[in-house]
């Protein structure tokens, strides 16, 4: 799939991997009970309680990082006991898979160790450029793969390099390697000390190192792909994402392609979870990556989540979290879940939530993926380059918590109107910026200060200058930013905290907004608490190739203060966002931090329907209600349903507003809502195919 802002390809690979429908793997220590008859019966337990078909059986456990890696006899062992498994249950219907834990972080071996750039050696990780490991690594592999037989091999997130303690892996054969492709030789401490600031020079050594790190491990995942191949070419195996991808040369799509070779589709397990934690305001920030490569992968990819619960129990994260993400990814169409229901220890099945939960919502969760499979999904654009945003300050998407919190629906794609925070604007040439600049644009201070900075003033209607001490005076925590009267409309208030009004989460920075052309509005002015002008904090233009830029004064990374999180902010956003040319959103209507994910339909079912939501509440508050303002076309001759516990699309009570429609329907805490626009029996008469289906409920 092409990447939308950078225009980056990748190259599909034909495969075999069978997978249909929504489908969940379940991942077994095989050492979480030294009774092996238990885990069976654990195993069992699940798959009646809660349906579960796929266990991925996980060995060898990470215990042995402390002691060094596994001799030969022990793969033995575990292929035993994978047989061992699988006798017992592949006649109730149940398939087992492998998961190979020790991957890269194998513990204390003959081989070389990763180097840090540091000079220290990581302690329990193998180089993944060793031949000896290499080798070792890729044998191990193809035995259990001959005696087991496991329908499918997974390898654990720990397949990285720059998952230990720090960049890495500065060893002789990556520095000889580096030497190769750069044409000059560098010593480590060289790099280190180039490495450390951000220059022409330095990013360009960083864009080498990264390929080598993701041809290291694309190699390595070669190389165990073709040991396989000789005896078991029909297994399948994939990969889990690790959290260092982006930094190992955004190696998502290489390594899987590398581990399914010519015969399979790809498979990848996205991360996307939070772990040891239930806060429900980062829910979107937690998924958003996963959200990223869903949509940047090839098509062909078969892309799971990570429903990861760790610890496992719900002193640590709830079941309407887990549920929650889950939602998120199904409405993002992904193919299914890793899915951490048991606690890994004995009596495993002991924290009931987690597979409760799953045995409620599965129906749900198959139809809304069933849905979204048949859309596109719509939104303002969020840009995000794997290569900065994995070290480049302000380089990730900071205004992802705006939108998310403010019922703004966004994609990952470009977008009619787009969205750039803190130092984005680095990684696009001058010749997409002045494609963005065509279109609709919102930036931050300090995007746009950049901006400025690269000769785009004329096209933004201001000169951004960097924050001055002389904006403020002092800590005036009275101070207000006003929205112009053109802007409130009657009975709504106009004053919002400024930029300075103490938070305890941050507040961003403000920069200065000089309008140089008598055609920028601007939207609010910025007074202390004597009423003295101090600026303006948000402005809009028109420029000469009649693209529309929103600038707001402030940054948005690291900033969660009252001045950025209001309904008054809400709603100028929101209004700003359809005059800067999205007008076919949706926008949640005066309600805080209710997350909206929008699908649009695919030409093969227009004829059938409008588009398909799905809103997360993140607040504790439940409601009784939904306000949401609607594209024109969604508001007359559609049947509004929603999604009941059965998987059933049932009609819904509404009544219409002067921009949309309030749904009532209860929206409580992390218990999803999801609204299906049906068009209308006679419209879809006009278009030949009428189904009589019975009309939603329309309140006074």
């Amino acid at each position: 799939m092409r990447n939308g802002f950078t225009g980056r390809t990748f190259e599909s690979c034909t495969g075999g991997f069978r997978q249909s429908g929504l489908e969940w793997i379940i991942p077994v220590g095989l050492d979480d009970d030294p009774d092996t008859e238990n885990l069976i019966r654990s195993i069992k337990d699940l798959h009646e309680k809660a349906g579960f078909t796929k266990f991925a059986l996980s060995g060898p456990t990470k215990g042995w990082r402390s002691v060094g890696y596994p001799p030969q006899e022990y793969f033995l062992q575990l292929a035993a006991k994978i047989v061992r498994f699988r006798e017992v249950l592949e006649p109730c219907g149940i398939q087992c898979a492998w998961w190979h834990i020790l991957t890269l972080k194998s513990g204390p071996t003959p081989w070389r160790r990763i180097i840090n750039i540091d000079g220290i050696p990581a302690p329990f990780s193998s180089c993944p450029l060793d031949p000896g490991f290499r080798q070792r690594f890729a044998a191990d592999v193809a035995l259990v793969a001959e005696k087991a037989r496991p329908y499918m091999i997974v390898f654990e997130d720990d397949f990285g390099i720059n998952c230990h303690n720090g960049p890495a892996c500065f060893c002789d054969l990556h520095l000889a390697e580096f030497a190769q492709r750069c044409g000059t030789r560098y010593s480590r401490e060289e790099l280190r000390e180039k490495f450390a600031v951000q220059s022409e020079e330095s990013l360009a050594l960083r864009r080498v190192w990264a390929e080598l790190c993701k041809d290291s491990l694309a190699g390595l995942a070669a190389q165990v792909r073709e040991q396989v191949d000789r005896l078991t070419p029909e297994i399948p195996m994939g990969s889990m994402q690790p959290g260092c991808a982006d930094l190992d040369g955004d190696s998502t799509a290489a390594v899987a392609a590398a581990f399914a070779g010519k015969r399979h589709r790809p498979f990848v397990r996205l991360y996307g979870s939070s772990y040891g934690n239930d806060d429900a305001p980062s829910l979107p920030e937690n998924i958003f990556h996963a959200f990223y490569g869903k949509q940047h992968l090839p098509e062909n990819f078969v892309i799971y989540h990570e429903s990861d619960t760790y610890p496992h129990n719900r002193f640590c994260m709830s079941a309407g979290k887990i549920k929650s993400l889950m939602s998120s990814a199904y409405s993002y169409a992904f193919d299914g879940s890793t899915f951490q229901v048991r606690q890994h220890l004995d009596d495993s099945n002991e924290e009931k939530g987690y597979y409760e939960m799953f045995a409620r919502e599965q129906k749900r969760f198959q139809a809304i993926q069933s849905m979204a499979k048949n859309c596109a999904i719509a939104g303002c654009g969020l840009f995000y380059d794997p290569f900065r945003g994995s070290f480049c300050k302000g380089a990730y998407p900071g205004w992802l918590r705006v939108l998310a919190h403010f019922g703004i629906p966004f994609t990952t794609l470009e977008s009619k109107v787009n969205f750039l925070s803190g130092t984005q604007p680095d990684a696009l040439s001058d010749e997409k910026i002045q494609e963005l600049l065509r279109k609709g644009l919102i930036l931050d201070g300090e995007a746009a200060n950049l901006l400025c900075e690269r000769g785009f003033s004329e096209d933004l209607g201001v000169k951004v200058l960097p924050p001055s001490a002389a904006t403020g005076k002092l800590r005036d925590l009275e101070g207000r930013e006003i929205i112009r009267n053109q802007w409130v409309l009657p009975g709504q208030g106009r004053r919002m905290n400024w930029y300075d009004t103490f938070s305890p989460g941050g507040n961003g920075v403000l920069f200065q907004l000089l309008p140089n052309s008598p055609a920028c509005e601007m939207i609010t002015d910025l007074v202390n608490f004597q009423e003295e002008n101090q600026g303006v904090g948000m402005t809009r233009f028109e420029n000469r190739h009649k693209g529309r830029v929103v600038i707001l004064a402030m940054t948005c990374s690291g900033n969660l203060s009252s001045a950025l999180f209001n309904y008054r902010r809400q709603r100028l956003l929101q209004q700003l966002i359809a005059w800067a040319g999205a007008e076919d959103l949706v926008f949640v209507k005066e309600r805080a931090k209710t997350f909206c994910i929008q699908n649009q339909p695919l030409p093969s079912v227009q004829d059938r329907i409008r588009g398909v939501l799905t809103f997360i509440n993140l607040c504790s508050d439940p409601f009784d209600s939904l306000q949401v303002s609607l594209p024109e076309k969604w508001r007359n001759r559609s049947q509004v349903k929603f999604l009941d516990i059965d998987g059933n699309w049932k009609q819904a009570e509404f009544r219409n507003t002067a921009d949309g429609m309030e749904i009532f329907q209860p929206v409580k805490l992390f218990d999803p809502l999801y609204i299906l626009f049906e068009r209308h029996e006679m419209t879809r008469k006009l278009h030949g195919k009428y189904d009589a289906g019975s009309q939603s409920k329309q309140l006074p």
